[in-house]
């Protein structure tokens, strides 16, 4: 997750345009209150990359609790979900590596990476309502997750090969 988080902000830093719009930018570059009408969604909403996180934890919390989750308890969340997700992928990419057709650990580990991208930013997410389609982003946006989600794949893999001893 952290090897995802840099690599996002480095390519960010890149690919940014060099004008005085940047926070126009920034917003129009990641995803909007998915659920743009929710009032509970736009308040949750501080750093938009995190949205489908931090709006994953507080419906869950409200789900749970009929109550609407504070800030602090919201950012908990949005740990809690991204922690649980990293640690998801990582045990299915261990279970998974040796039926990937690919001799290096880090281009197995961009593949799969690649996959969850696929899957999951552009296919599950959008489906589940916790994000706008994926025609409604510009290519940048696409470019940027899918950086990161090549660098956790990487390191998923290179970690998970580096702890099997190989």
């Amino acid at each position: 997750m952290l090897a995802m988080r840099a690599t996002r902000r480095a390519a960010d830093k890149l690919l940014r345009p060099r004008h005085d719009a940047r926070e126009r930018e920034a917003r129009r570059l990641w995803p909007r209150a998915h659920v743009a009408n929710r009032d509970e969604d736009r308040r949750i909403l501080r750093n938009p990359e995190d949205a489908a996180d931090r709006i994953l934890g507080a419906r869950t919390y409200t789900l749970l609790t009929g109550r609407q989750p504070s800030e602090a308890q919201t950012r908990a969340l949005d740990q809690a979900v991204r922690s649980a997700v990293g640690l998801t992928m990582g045990g299915i990419y261990a279970a998974l590596r040796s039926r990937i057709p690919l001799e290096s650990a880090l281009s197995r580990g961009a593949l799969f990476g690649l996959a969850l991208w696929a899957l999951g930013d552009v296919g599950a997410l959008p489906l589940l309502g916790l994000t706008d389609n994926p025609w409604d982003y510009p290519l940048r946006a696409h470019v940027l997750t899918l950086l990161g989600h090549l660098a956790f794949g990487a390191a998923t893999a290179l970690s998970i090969e580096a702890l099997a001893g190989r």
